[in-house]
């Protein structure tokens, strides 16, 4: 008996062997790619998707389809393109670029007009299909889609350069902070200035601490810090007296991030009077990131 065990147990590890032979392992991690080549390396590791479509009548006729996907990256961090098509009797396609960080998930929205596919007032003719996988494309269509007309091809083509640092993209996004009408793209303007951290965006960032909108200010804010040049410093200490307790605590923060001395006496002031703990709290933290450095 014990025999025949002893023969089972070393088949099952020989076995064991011949599928661990064959499958191929997974790379670590994924490096990424150069920001100046202007191609990205595509992540074998993203799943596909299937879209849920929600159809939009008025008045008993179907004007259009709301898509909902969710897309997983299952790899290392990456931008995903993310299809979506629609059949009729035409067919349309629009895409979207996402950029996910390793093991993240998304949701991506989409809206089809269908008024301009003579769609009649009922659901059956109508299909939605998407797909998602990595991403190799030219960064010079990135650079394109900031001049679309579509807010959100151009709000993730923004965020996109951001995450992948592409620093030629400094200027359009400096453009971008100045004179957008919208604010939301003012705001990832400045959030993609803060992640490429060129200096030449210091100057427009600190024009845009007096910009209307609240988003835009303390995205700005953030973005100085990360940058880290000191011409920002007497701009942020001017923050650290804000009606608005969430721009004292994002000053506060940035002004540790940035490891002025300078800072100092405004900080401790703030730590110790400031009405918002928020405040106080980000004060405390900049004083010792100062201190220790």
């Amino acid at each position: 008996m014990k025999c025949w065990i002893m023969i089972g147990l070393v088949a099952v590890v020989a076995l064991a062997g011949v599928v661990a032979a064959c499958v191929p392992a997974l790379p670590e991690k994924i490096a990424p790619p150069p920001e100046e080549t202007g191609f990205i390396e595509p992540d074998p590791h993203v799943t596909s998707c299937v879209p849920s479509g929600e159809y939009v009548y008025h008045q008993g006729f179907l004007l259009g389809v709301d898509v909902c996907v969710i897309v997983e990256n299952k790899g290392g961090a990456g931008p995903v393109e993310v299809v979506f098509e629609l059949s009729n009797k035409e067919t349309e396609r629009q895409t979207r670029f996402v950029y996910l960080e390793a093991g993240e998930e998304r949701k991506i929205s989409i809206y089809f007009d269908l008024s301009k596919h003579k769609t009649p007032s009922g659901a059956a003719s109508v299909s939605v299909e998407t797909t998602a996988k990595p991403a190799g494309f030219a960064v010079d269509s990135l650079m394109q889609d900031l001049d679309s007309k579509d807010l959100e091809v151009r709000k993730n083509a923004t965020i996109l350069l951001g995450d992948l640092k592409v620093t030629r993209a400094v200027e359009p996004l400096i453009k971008i902070l100045a004179d957008d009408g919208s604010h939301i793209m003012r705001t990832e303007a400045a959030k993609a200035l803060g992640k490429i951290k060129d200096e030449r965006a210091v100057e427009p960032l600190i024009k845009a601490l007096g910009d209307d909108e609240k988003s835009v200010r303390t995205a700005a804010i953030t973005a100085l810090g990360r940058i880290g040049d000191k011409r920002a410093v007497e701009p942020l200490i001017e923050l650290l007296e804000d009606d608005d307790s969430w721009v004292r605590h994002k000053a506060a923060y940035a002004l540790g991030d940035i490891k002025d001395e300078r800072a100092i006496e405004p900080l401790e002031v703030v730590a110790k009077n400031d009405s918002s703990r928020l405040a106080r709290d980000a004060a405390n933290y900049a004083l010792r990131q100062i201190r220790k450095k």
